[in-house]
């Protein structure tokens, strides 16, 4: 799978150390830039690159909920783009086995708390998350490429207040803020939706609505 970086010579492993366990494991090296390098170089991503990381994301996405793993921390440092222009997520790390025991307290949240999807913030919840969790942090991902800041972080930075704000805030449409297509801006609307099941009800039926834009888009260009 080219949208998920490969383990590197050192393998997965838990070791104890002071403050309780750890991962240990190494990763591929991949020649490229991070999303967020290229939004700190160009503000807004061309909506084409937008696609296309969506694309490969969901993909990455999907095959981890095939073997029943979800990644919990889909963010832009955590997403490469290869000098052939795809993309490929990293840092598995975090990533939650539905099927194992969990490394983690029940009390404790893993992830980047600007990019959690609402049933994120609860620690209760970890093992009830799903894809659609993984979504909705793909959609926060694709409203910062569009426009260029990530829509929950508060002035004060905090963490509380970063929370508050996913789960109550509503999001200012994309069309308001950048010149994108309402097929577009729907998409990202309905990946975050504060409940899941309003979002995708298959990471299928997110890549062929993305795909259908994607073609729209090159049609109106030929």
């Amino acid at each position: 799978m080219p949208q998920l970086v490969k383990l590197g010579p050192v393998p997965m492993s838990l070791i104890y150390i002071d403050d309780g366990p750890k991962i240990v494991y190494t990763e591929e090296w991949i020649d490229g830039k991070s999303l967020r390098e290229i939004i700190k170089s160009q503000g807004r991503v061309p909506v084409s690159d937008v696609l296309r990381m969506a694309i490969d994301m969901t993909k990455a996405i999907e095959t981890l909920w095939s073997v029943s793993k979800i990644h919990r921390d889909v963010k832009p440092e955590n997403i490469i783009r290869r000098s052939d222009g795809s993309f490929v997520l990293l840092d598995l790390g975090f990533a939650l086995d539905l099927d194992d025991i969990s490394l983690t307290g029940s009390d404790k949240i893993c992830g980047t708390v600007p990019y959690y999807s609402p049933e994120q913030t609860n620690p209760a919840n970890k093992r009830k998350l799903d894809f659609r969790s993984d979504l909705y942090s793909l959609g926060v991902v694709m409203l910062e490429a569009l426009t260029g800041s990530n829509p929950f972080l508060p002035r004060d930075g905090s963490i509380e207040e970063t929370v508050r704000s996913i789960q109550t805030k509503e999001i200012r449409r994309p069309l308001n803020i950048r010149d994108v297509s309402p097929d577009l801006e729907t998409l990202v609307l309905r990946l975050l939706a504060k409940e899941p099941h309003l979002r995708f009800r298959s990471c299928k039926m997110l890549l062929d609505s993305l795909n259908m834009i994607k073609e729209g888009m090159v049609g109106e260009s030929g």
